[in-house]
């Protein structure tokens, strides 16, 4: 009986963990979808779905379009709710995101470098549509 408990307490850890795994895999490889020195949006929660990417300033995201399932299938103006930071360490160490186009507006998050944000809350949520890269 207590072999028997042992195997079955074993199983049940492997398990769990690799199910935690599973759950977990598709954030991450979302995120690693993200090319490095660029700053990247996603359309839905989580890293998922369509996303665009930029290693620029850009001013007007409804020239844009996010990728998706292999073609261009969601403009990005008001498309945001989670992004990455995966800018290069030498390079500006954060960017702001704005409401509305040429950065007028209220600035809607700060994205450090480094840092990311699998959902940009109610207020914000696809409240974006210009972004400027800036140290300080």
């Amino acid at each position: 009986m207590k072999r028997f408990r042992k195997l079955a307490t074993t199983t049940f850890a492997v398990l769990t963990l690799a199910l935690a795994g599973t759950v977990d895999a598709t954030p991450a490889l979302a995120q690693s979808g993200c090319p490095y020195y660029n700053y990247c949006i996603w359309v839905d929660v989580n890293f998922t779905g369509p996303y665009c990417w930029w290693a620029n300033n850009d001013g007007n995201y409804w020239n844009d379009w996010c990728a998706g399932g292999g073609g261009n299938d969601y403009l990005a103006a008001n498309a945001a709710t989670s992004w990455y930071n995966h800018g290069a360490p030498a390079e500006f160490d954060s960017v702001r995101s704005f409401q509305q186009a040429w950065g007028s507006g209220d600035a809607t998050w700060v994205a450090l470098r480094g840092f990311k944000s699998g959902w940009v809350g109610v207020v914000d949520n696809d409240d974006a549509e210009s972004h400027y890269w800036y140290n300080g």
